[in-house]
């Protein structure tokens, strides 16, 4: 029993992890005006950045405050699982496959793919999985916020 839930909770974490560093490379594709689409860009350049820190503060920064992912997770536990992730690996890697965009007025969509790795030491991961996320972004006080995310 104890086990299935460190999976779940691992399978949480690594996915956490995945949404919140997945969004980081967004390439518009979608018609919208271009100050929008760099600035959404700006903000998940920001959050790569971030993440290749290991700063979990920073890549949450641009969470709304009303963020929802998977399961009920909310930015605190977000924040949480990030760090935890940060100090199980000493660099964390993103790879993003094709990113589907659509901005709306001030609502955005991003689909994509994402492996993430994990590195201990050396230059081979020792960890690595691939996910499907899809995240919802807002402007918020004149800048992209993500607001939700799912991934499978």
């Amino acid at each position: 029993m104890a086990q299935g839930i460190h999976a779940r909770a691992y399978g949480a974490l690594r996915g956490a992890m995945a949404l919140a560093c997945g969004a980081l490379l967004v390439l518009a594709t979608g018609c919208s005006r271009p100050a929008d689409e760099q600035a959404l860009r700006d903000a998940i350049e920001a959050m790569q950045a971030a993440a290749e820190e290991r700063d979990a503060s920073a890549l949450i920064d641009h969470l709304a405050g009303n963020f929802a992912g998977e399961g009920g997770l909310d930015r605190d536990r977000l924040r949480r699982m990030l760090v935890v992730q940060f100090m199980r690996n000493q660099r964390v890697g993103v790879t993003l496959g094709p990113i589907e965009t659509r901005i709306e007025g001030e609502r955005a969509e991003a689909r994509f793919t994402a492996v993430l790795t994990g590195f201990e030491n050396g230059l081979l991961p020792v960890r690595a999985d691939g996910y499907r996320i899809v995240t919802g972004w807002r402007i918020e006080d004149g800048r992209w916020v993500m607001e939700r995310a799912s991934w499978e």
